[in-house]
């Protein structure tokens, strides 16, 4: 996601401010571009926001994003990791912010060398909800309108439109 407005939607006499905001997939729209517009009725400007690609893309597009897989072994390795710490400093530590931040970089350092983020390819289908049944339909449907418009049968066009 991506923040499209970065000017002032709201100024006044001696303030400014960006009180609107617009965020962009940048999964599914290529490119984009925002202008204000003054319009003059009040202190507050409007947002025009164009989409460029919005219905361009493909239905077997593979996609891909970053996931963790977190199976039971590494949920072990990670506690027996976390149990063998000496935590010694960050409890001790005089300056609390200090304490947690320590105890936060070991923790982190710990929990993403356990479950490290994966690449992983979607090859899924945007039309999962078609069923079996559906594409056998679909299919006798389709040579049934192909005979409806080769031929002149009253009653197989009728069959097609019912």
């Amino acid at each position: 996601m991506f923040q499209a407005i970065n000017f002032p939607t709201r100024i006044g006499m001696v303030y400014s401010f960006a009180f609107d905001n617009i965020f962009v997939d940048y999964g599914r729209i290529n490119s984009h571009y925002v202008l204000h517009i003054i319009n003059g009725l009040s202190e507050h400007e409007a947002q025009y926001l164009v989409l460029n690609n919005v219905f361009n893309h493909h239905k077997d597009k593979k996609q891909q994003f970053r996931t963790r897989t977190i199976p039971k072994e590494a949920i072990t390795a990670f506690q027996n990791r976390s149990i063998n710490e000496n935590w010694d400093e960050v409890l001790q530590h005089k300056d609390v912010n200090k304490g947690f931040n320590m105890f936060l970089s070991t923790f982190l350092h710990k929990f993403e060398t356990s479950f490290p983020m994966q690449n992983v390819i979607n090859k899924t289908k945007n039309n999962q909800w078609i069923t079996a049944g559906i594409e056998v339909y679909c299919k006798r449907k389709n040579s049934i309108y192909i005979l409806s418009k080769t031929t002149n049968s009253p009653i197989i066009k009728a069959f097609y439109t019912q």
